[in-house]
């Protein structure tokens, strides 16, 4: 075998309309068009999963820079575009998926300047890149939306001088400098949050990183993704109250409107739960609808619960003056009046 940049590769051979070789790993690397006349004719460019039994792994630097092509399909799993392999494709509108499943952390990537200057690209499906190189969609004029879940590198111009509105990245993702310079229709940048407890920057530093990534902050959004709270609850289950409310109070910087409203939801239990257990915790489990208990038994487990009911709330409204963002209703629903004890009616919910 040959080489070349370091990596040993086979003759080129022809499939359909493509040219390739077999490279040093067994994979597939395309290199272009099989002739002049694919060149010419060629408008949706689909890439096979694999070519003699080989799956198709690499797109050569300048495989297809400056054709006619419109619509380009790759297989989702790990296929790395190399550097300019699109670009200046003045025709390309749509970049996206042709079949097979993401395996594992086997993400694609896009080097540097991969799709520069295609001013006419549309819509490029971005759910399964982990990586962006430098330039990779710079002067994509057309290119509006790009939600990037799993991405964790964006380069330097990324997308500068291209016509994006909206973005979306994973708090984990690390985006260069000037990615995002020029872009001057930018009106929302969204930044996702998978992990809600263990977060190194605050809100005002995040922001300073992203203005140097040419984002403007006041643009700048934060929200957190689907599982992201039940993952910080599982987190902290064995957690003292305190250590729960700091990472509730602290986690309200970052989630979105609803996220906050789950997030109060979850300071409340966690509230009731520990009023509960200090009213309760000595009684043994007894409540007075008992129907085991005498009379006097109800009255003795009624006075123990209006006793320690003012303990109960001095403790915890200390948490909650520290914490007032998490704006929870500190003082439990208590019963208009003593309840009836003459009769098998009074339920331990009657005092909370």
């Amino acid at each position: 075998m040959a080489t070349l940049f370091g990596k040993e590769v086979g003759e080129t051979k022809t499939f359909e309309n493509l040219s390739y070789r077999i490279v040093g790993d067994g994979a597939v690397e395309i290199t272009g068009f099989a002739s002049l006349q694919a060149q010419r004719e060629t408008k949706g460019l689909v890439i096979p999963t694999q070519i003699e039994g080989h799956p198709v792994r690499y797109i050569a630097p300048h495989a297809f820079e400056e054709s006619g092509v419109r619509h380009v399909k790759v297989p989702r799993f790990g296929v790395q575009i190399g550097s300019e392999a699109f670009a200046n494709c003045k025709e390309l509108e749509f970049f996206g998926y042709s079949s097979g499943l993401s395996q594992n952390d086997d993400y694609m990537a896009i080097e540097n300047g991969a799709f520069k200057g295609c001013e006419e690209l549309k819509s490029v499906n971005f759910e399964n890149i982990g990586w962006i190189g430098d330039e990779a969609f710079c002067g994509c004029k057309s290119l509006k939306y790009a939600a990037m879940p799993i991405t964790y590198h964006i380069g330097e111009h990324a997308f500068s001088d291209s016509g994006i509105t909206d973005a979306e990245v994973s708090r984990s993702c690390f985006v260069k400098e000037d990615a995002f310079a020029d872009c001057k229709d930018l009106k929302s940048f969204e930044i996702k949050f998978d992990d809600l407890v263990d977060i190194k920057r605050s809100p005002e530093k995040i922001l300073d990183v992203a203005a140097k990534t040419g984002v403007p902050s006041d643009i700048v959004k934060f929200s957190e993704t689907k599982e992201a709270i039940s993952d910080m609850q599982r987190k902290l289950k064995d957690a003292s109250l305190p250590e729960k409310l700091e990472a509730y109070n602290n986690a309200l910087k970052y989630v979105s409107p609803v996220g906050k409203e789950k997030i109060r939801e979850l300071a409340q239990q966690e509230y009731r739960r520990a009023y509960n257990e200090i009213v309760y915790g000595n009684n043994d489990d007894k409540s007075p609808s008992d129907s085991s208990m005498s009379v006097q038994e109800k009255l003795g487990v009624i006075k123990f619960g209006e006793e320690t009911t003012e303990r109960a709330l001095n403790h915890l409204n200390g948490y909650f003056t520290i914490y007032p963002e998490l704006n929870v209703k500190t003082q439990p629903a208590l019963s208009s009046g003593r309840p009836d004890v003459s009769k098998d009616t009074v339920t331990r919910d009657d005092t909370i």
